[in-house]
């Protein structure tokens, strides 16, 4: 079994998103679309769709500013909050903050998504960016990451154990929150229950 030592920009295309003022309408267009927001990248690894919001442009935009199945679309700042775009979540605006990925060769989205999802990614490219505050990382730095690229085979068993251990955590939070609920009715039950008294 080989391992593929590359870089991000060896195994697929990376496009910064929209300066949403270039193209945006003054009022409502002919030209609407749902724009993602920093929220709509959950730290879940999902893409939640409730956070995005209505933008009218000014023109037809260029495809390489929308979300396309299989693109990875990562914050340009960490946590970088990776996520995979399904079917059905195609032609969202990707916003200047944001990148999107799109392999080209020999990887599987999710496997990159995984990756750039890990600690010491981020510190990785943390630690090559500038600025006190909002420490931006440039398309250069992002494009120049090191990648260890394990052959198909072993990149989509991980996968299925990967997409397995993310239903199984939100399953987990789900749960967690239903007892949260559960809690705290027994708690308003109880401080209801002293206040009659």
């Amino acid at each position: 079994m080989y391992t593929l030592k590359c870089t991000l920009k060896d195994v697929s295309d990376l496009e910064i998103g929209l300066v949403l003022s270039r193209k945006k309408a003054p009022g409502k267009s002919l030209y609407e679309y749902q724009k993602l927001s920093l929220k709509s990248l959950g730290a879940d690894g999902a893409l939640d769709m409730v956070q995005n919001e209505t933008y009218y442009a000014s023109e037809a935009l260029d495809g390489h500013f929308l979300t396309r199945e299989n693109m990875v679309v990562i914050k340009l700042f960490t946590p970088l909050n990776p996520v995979v775009v399904q079917k059905g979540q195609e032609g969202f605006v990707i916003p200047s903050q944001m990148a999107g990925i799109t392999v080209k060769k020999d990887v599987y989205p999710e496997y990159l998504q995984y990756f750039l999802s890990l600690p010491e990614t981020g510190i990785y490219l943390l630690s090559r960016t500038s600025g006190a505050v909002m420490r931006s990382i440039s398309v250069k730095t992002l494009s120049e990451l090191p990648l260890d690229i394990p052959p198909l085979k072993q990149q989509e068993q991980f996968c299925s154990l990967y997409r397995l251990h993310r239903r199984k955590k939100a399953l987990t939070e789900k749960l967690a929150a239903i007892e949260d609920e559960k809690m705290l009715a027994v708690f308003e039950t109880i401080r209801s229950d002293n206040g009659d008294e």
